[in-house]
This record gives structure tokens, C-alpha cells and sequence, in this order.
């Protein structure tokens, strides 16, 4: 025992693949970090080790094309999802549809009704009402949130279009209503902050200018 706990203090632990070939150089890197000596040589959180766990063996069994590590690190990048803990971000991934489509697919039908909201991951989408633009849609933005603050199913107001390829994510009301309190309160707030920074700003190019 004492020879263990010296090899354990003094002695770096070897590569598994060492004693198992078949092993991938990236399971190395990811179990050597987890096991370094000092403690800031190692992942800072649970979320980032497993997150790098996902981007080897691609842990997303429902939709094959998107690896859930893609869907988190897409929704940890999102400024007004900052403040959501680890744990929370991976309850917004289980939570949405995610896909991927070329450029001139509709996302959203204009008079359709639904309650999902929805989260462009990467790409650029446009908003139009009755052929007009109304907003252009960047990675990170969501879209159709007035339908699911409304609850039930509500009429759309206008329609969402990719103008590049995107990945995007829907999340019906269901599965939203779905996810844990602490989640779902701190998620309203992020949603309600950002409409109101919307407002603001409309407001802004709507107010005369001042000579």
C-alpha cells in the first residue's frame, strides 16, 4: 500500500494505450488530464471532462449527425445562457430537436401555428412577413419565442427561412415545461432579458433623433 500511495504522489500514471494498443491516443489525453498531479491541470468542471468524453465516442444516440458535445458547446457560447450552470445547458440539449439543413429551407411557416421556440446554432436565417424582410437571423439568436411565452398553440406571425446552411434546435413547450424549476426559471429570465433588449432597441430606431 505505502509503494501504491508513492507511485500515486510522485509517479506520472501511464498512457493506457501503453498496455492496450487498440485504445485512441485521445482516450490518453483525456484520462492523463483527469489524473494530473496538480489540481489546474485538470478539467475545472464535471461538464468538461464529459463533454470531452462526448466528442470522442459521439454519445448522441437520437440524432447521429450532431453530436450532443456539438449541441453544448453551441449553447454554452450563447451570451444571454451565460449564467446557466453546466448541468442546465445539458438539460437544454436533451430538450431540443436539433437539425441541420441546406440554405432556402423554411423553418417556420407564416399563419402556422405551434408553441416550439426555436435556437439557430450556426448559420443566418431571415424573418419575413407577407414577402417582406423583417429581421435577419444570426447563430446564437433565437426565434418564434412569442409563441411559447403565449402557451398553446399560437399562430406565426411571420416566416423563418435559412439563408446559409444551419443547425438549429426546437424546443416544443412540452419538453421545456419538462426540464427542472431551477432550469426553466433561469432560462425565462435569460428569454425575458433578451426580449427586452429587443425593445429597447426597436424603441431606439423608432424615437425621433435629436437635432
Amino acid at each position: 500500500m505505502s509503494e501504491l500511495v508513492r507511485k500515486i504522489q510522485r509517479e506520472d500514471p501511464v498512457p493506457p494505450s501503453r498496455n492496450w494498443p487498440s485504445i485512441p491516443p485521445a482516450i490518453d489525453r483525456v484520462l492523463l488530464t483527469a489524473l494530473a498531479k496538480k489540481p489546474a491541470d485538470r478539467f475545472p468542471t464535471w461538464a468538461d471532462f464529459a463533454l470531452e468524453l462526448a466528442k470522442i465516442g459521439g454519445l448522441s444516440y437520437q440524432d447521429k449527425s450532431i453530436q450532443d458535445s456539438e449541441k453544448y458547446a453551441a449553447l454554452r457560447r450563447v451570451k444571454m445562457l451565460s449564467k446557466l450552470a453546466d448541468g442546465q445547458i445539458w438539460e437544454l440539449v436533451r430538450a431540443g430537436r436539433w437539425t441541420r439543413e441546406s440554405a432556402r429551407h423554411v423553418i417556420i411557416r407564416e399563419n402556422d401555428t405551434g408553441n416550439s421556440l426555436f435556437f439557430l446554432a450556426a448559420g443566418q436565417a431571415k424573418a419575413t412577413r407577407q414577402g417582406r424582410l423583417l429581421n435577419l437571423i444570426e447563430g446564437g439568436e433565437c426565434f418564434g419565442e412569442m409563441a411559447y411565452i403565449r402557451g398553446g398553440k399560437a399562430e406565426r406571425h411571420a416566416s423563418v427561412e435559412s439563408m446559409t446552411q444551419v443547425m438549429y434546435a426546437e424546443f416544443p413547450s412540452e419538453a421545456l415545461d419538462g426540464m427542472s424549476d431551477s432550469c426553466q426559471l433561469h432560462f425565462m429570465r435569460a428569454l425575458v432579458s433578451t426580449l427586452a433588449e429587443r425593445l429597447d432597441l426597436a424603441n431606439s430606431r423608432l424615437s425621433p433623433t435629436k437635432n
